[in-house]
């Protein structure tokens, strides 16, 4: 893989943290100061990077980034062999 690799690689991770900081910003916008809430809105958003970003500033959003990724992932699996079953064949 050559330079136009990296180069496109890094402009696609670029914009996925735009989003993870976009989201901070909404919920300090809405006045949320609660780290619990902070982690929990970056993990059910099931952005890994929104996660990273948020562990550095308190651990306690870092354990609700992963509770909330855990969760995410549950959910999902629950509904979606359930819609499968309702779509039309």
């Amino acid at each position: 893989m050559g330079p136009d690799h990296l180069h496109h690689s890094r402009s696609r991770n670029a914009d996925i943290s735009v989003a993870a900081v976009i989201g901070q910003m909404i919920l300090r916008w809405f006045r949320v100061d609660d780290w619990r809430s902070h982690g929990l809105a970056a993990g059910v958003a099931g952005s890994g990077v929104a996660a990273s970003q948020i562990a550095p500033l308190s651990g306690i959003a870092a354990a609700f980034a992963a509770i909330g990724i855990g969760m995410n992932g549950i959910v999902t699996a629950c509904i979606v062999p359930l819609l499968a079953m309702l779509w039309p064949k």
